[in-house]
């Protein structure tokens, strides 16, 4: 079967799969950077989150809780980072300077 065979059927079976792909694709246009990254990321975890599952399906029970315990710390922090709940490394020493001209992390963000 050739690809050109292959797509014509996808498109002709499955073509929900396009009008979402595609209605998605034109609504991150004018997204921002952010946004689009964690897009990418988000797909990265359903794809991780499938491969674990299917694991646990499988009966591999001691395979499966390691990629648990492999991710558990990267989504921990990667949570904490996105709602913004980890200062920045120094800076409540810098906020409560006292001293005149001294540089406050405020005067940045």
């Amino acid at each position: 079967m050739d690809f050109f065979t292959l797509f014509l059927k996808t498109v002709l079976y499955c073509p929900y799969v396009f009008v979402l792909v595609a209605a998605f694709l034109f609504a991150a246009v004018h997204w921002s950077t952010t946004h689009r990254l964690l897009l990418a990321v988000g797909l990265y975890y359903a794809v991780l989150a499938f491969n674990l599952g299917m694991t646990f399906w499988i009966g591999e029970w001691h395979m499966g809780i390691r990629g648990v315990l492999m991710y558990l710390p990267v989504t921990a922090w990667l949570m904490v980072r996105l709602t913004g709940c980890l200062l920045p490394v120094g800076s409540f020493v810098l906020e409560h300077s006292t001293s005149p001209g001294s540089i406050q992390t405020r005067d940045f963000v």
